[in-house]
């Protein structure tokens, strides 16, 4: 018998009690309808262990998640993972193999895919590691953005100018559905490599976080890798990660 104007659950009663989220999965660019989450707890899935697989139902994809604590706070990165799958991803499971089975459904609605529903089991190879975006987590002047194989031995400055780029945004928290990207802005930064080639740190020019909205969100960056010539192994055109910021 409630309605959203119920006073037991008004919007307004409730916006300070509630816990906040560690992730927020940016709307409509990574996800519109998340499913069940998977946590990874075996190392038969490739260097993904610790992380948490969650699918979306519109976009017919697979996305990681990386928890990053600060402190006392809880946040960290969202990467697309499997892109393309066969309907809307609701339900990640492994079996006792380490493999995973992908329960898949439209619900009447659109899923990407074009499937009503359908079944996919995912199987590592057990070698193979393919050039990604491992995780993204904070620094104290940044970011740093973890891989799954080294940078290619020629990266330069130049490079990584023409191959990095580094945005971000803040949402309003509402009653209401859906909210616009709000301050959102290219952030300046220096990039530099580690001494492995397995990281690549961002040093951001502000750290500065503007209040444009008396309820807004975290503050979400977003790096998108244009990373075809970033790697000596063939990798994807591009590559991103999405950053809750706490």
């Amino acid at each position: 018998g409630m309605t959203p104007a119920s006073p037991e659950i008004r919007y307004s009663e409730w916006i300070d009690k509630r816990a906040q989220p560690a992730i927020l999965f940016p709307h409509n660019r990574v996800a519109n309808s998340p499913g069940n989450p998977a946590w990874v707890v075996t190392k038969k899935f490739g260097p993904f262990a610790g992380q948490i697989l969650v699918g979306d139902q519109t976009q017919s994809n697979l996305l990681r998640v990386s928890l990053q604590k600060v402190d006392d706070l809880e946040q960290g990165s969202i990467m697309p993972f499997f892109e393309g799958l066969e309907s809307g991803v609701m339900r990640p499971v492994f079996l006792v193999d380490g493999s995973l089975l992908l329960g898949q459904t439209g619900r009447g609605w659109q899923a990407k895919g074009g499937k009503v529903a359908s079944l996919q089991h995912v199987r590592w190879d057990g070698k193979t590691v393919a050039p990604g975006i491992l995780a993204m987590d904070a620094a104290p002047t940044g970011f740093r953005v973890d891989f799954t194989q080294p940078l290619g031995s020629g990266i330069d400055a130049s490079i990584l100018e023409s191959a990095v780029v580094l945005e971000s945004w803040t949402y309003r928290d509402a009653s209401d559905y859906a909210s616009p990207e709000l301050a959102l802005r290219d952030e300046r930064f220096t990039a530099v490599v580690s001494a492995d080639r397995k990281s690549l740190n961002l040093k951001l020019a502000t750290l500065e976080q503007p209040q444009v909205h008396k309820n807004q969100t975290a503050r979400v960056y977003h790096v998108r890798l244009r990373s075809q010539t970033l790697f000596d192994a063939p990798a994807p055109a591009n590559m991103d990660a999405y950053y809750t910021l706490r």
